[in-house]
């Protein structure tokens, strides 16, 4: 017996070898890489972005097929891992247009498949940034996302997002990704990244760092996504904020602003729901917390969930396009941004840990609260980048608005201003910031919508050519100007979280 154990092991060792050989002559290989040491970013160029999943996770057993079972008929592709570690075969790159994050994302996603020595690679287009992400692709619902996979930057900090637009490398080792932490299934690279990687200062990449957190919301994105179909449900979550309106003509308003209230959007582009269905109330919306949250007067929880059961549907002309939208109760719906959107009209004072979304009482999306980590401090004041305003009038007229940027320091509990060579940050982060002002008199409304590009713009005009707002507008002159005598409003995007800030005029 002893004899024919030694031939036996013998006959696999060559039976391997020549599997090996035979691949080698093919031209397979499990990962990629290669390119030049350098690279220009912001387009036209890749990153070659390669490493291995080490401690803390199992890479999931071989697939079937025939070199699958070959490598099993010799007693190889069968790893022992500890059962409480997490499966993992795929790392996702999901692209960001300067930090706007939706399910929409995830078509254009690249996917690196984790082979069974554990490495994996991707090459990744510089022309936008990306998020990194742990699959298990063969679980479904909220099993399949199993955790962040974030770049060390050697100080204590991890960058989540890859800035690539910035990139100034083609090659990207991350090394081993490993989980720190039992109580969470987020990795780190051993490989450290550094500021000159990205053209950036030491600063400047640890302010990054430190303010990526909410891009943990692409949890929420992978698990709402069918990778079969490309059906998906995404839910923004909108912040409102308010700042002082007295003041905002003798100083820059304090980027600490006060929590206006928590409102929610819905997106979806299943053809199982119409806007016909909730029209003729066929179809039933509803938004449940996964624990009791209020908007003042009304309580909702589990079993009184956020409910589309009463209202009705009218016309609404956006940009000269006539679309329909559903009004009643507390929820509204509109067809009017690729595909059905939808949530409740109320803001609400916290944020559960979770949100349950139903059709006809069958539960369809969950997202995960906690583990989005949004961009609120527990005293209700904003965390990231923070625009402040400053209104320049002649006598009351407004002549034109200006705009200052901080950012949030949790550490320091403080919030940073950024230097003018800093602005560039603001586009791994803010792909547009509005500046509105928003007056309804008699019935007649009037607004002024200024967008622009923070990184290079700090003051805009409403009469300027680049806007060419049709009214005259005022600050704080409703007895002479009651049409137009306005207060001012902010808006972006970011991470699938709206950041809304609200400085509200008097009444007349």
């Amino acid at each position: 017996m002893k004899n024919r154990r030694n031939v036996f092991y013998s006959s696999r060792i060559v039976l391997l070898m020549c599997l090996v050989l035979a691949l080698s002559i093919a031209g397979i290989g499990c990962s990629g890489g290669g390119g030049s040491n350098s690279n220009t970013g912001s387009g036209g160029g890749t990153v070659q972005l390669s490493g291995s999943v080490g401690s803390g996770y199992a890479a999931a057993p071989l697939k079937p097929g025939f070199f699958a079972n070959l490598l099993r008929a010799i007693g190889i592709g069968t790893p022992a891992y500890a059962l409480a570690d997490p499966t993992v075969d795929q790392v996702i790159a999901i692209p960001m247009s300067r930090g706007s994050l939706s399910s929409r994302n995830m078509a254009s996603a690249v996917t690196g498949i984790i082979n069974t020595d554990k490495t994996f690679s991707l090459t990744l287009a510089n022309d936008q940034d990306w998020l990194l992400v742990l699959i298990d692709s063969s679980a479904t619902g909220t099993n399949r996302f199993v955790g962040s996979l974030a770049l060390n930057i050697g100080s204590g900090d991890s960058l989540l997002s890859l800035p690539a637009t910035d990139a100034a490398v083609s090659t990207m080792d991350l090394g081993v990704v490993s989980r720190p932490l039992t109580t969470s299934n987020d990795a780190i690279s051993a490989n450290t990244v550094t500021a000159t990687d990205f053209n950036m200062t030491v600063g400047q990449l640890t302010t990054l760092a430190k303010t990526d957190e909410l891009f943990k919301n692409a949890k929420n994105i992978v698990n709402n996504y069918d990778t079969a179909t490309g059906v998906y449900y995404s839910m923004r979550t909108d912040f409102h904020w308010g700042g002082v309106y007295s003041s905002l003509t003798a100083t820059f308003s304090d980027p600490a602003y006060t929590s206006k209230g928590i409102g929610y959007q819905y997106d979806t582009n299943s053809p199982s729901v119409t806007l016909a269905q909730v029209c003729d109330h066929s179809m039933l919306l509803s938004f449940a917390p996964s624990e009791p949250v209020s908007d003042g007067t009304n309580t909702y929880d589990s079993g009184t969930p956020i409910t589309s059961s009463t209202g009705s549907c009218s016309p609404i002309i956006i940009s000269g396009v006539t679309h329909t939208q559903f009004t009643g109760g507390n929820v509204y719906a509109t067809d009017a941004y690729d595909g059905l959107s939808f949530g409740p009209y109320i803001l609400l004072n916290t944020v559960p840990t979770r949100w349950d979304y139903r059709e006809n009482g069958v539960l369809k999306a969950q997202f995960d609260m906690t583990a989005a980590h949004p961009p609120i401090t527990a005293g209700g004041k904003p965390k990231g980048f923070l625009p402040s305003f400053k209104i320049n009038v002649t006598g009351t007229k407004i002549d034109s608005v200006d705009v200052k940027w901080y950012y949030y320091d949790e550490a320091a509990d403080s919030y940073i201003l950024l230097a003018p060579a800093d602005l560039k940050l603001l586009k791994h982060y803010i792909q547009i910031l509005e500046v509105k002002f928003d007056v309804t008199y008699n019935n007649i409304r009037k607004t002024c919508e200024m967008y622009f590009d923070p990184t290079t713009t700090t003051n805009v005009s409403p009469s300027g050519p680049l806007f060419n707002c049709p009214d005259t507008w005022y600050y704080n002159d409703a007895v002479n100007h009651p049409d137009t005598s306005t207060g001012l409003m902010g808006f972006y995007e970011t991470g699938g979280f709206g950041y809304f800030f609200d400085f509200f005029a008097p009444m007349p």
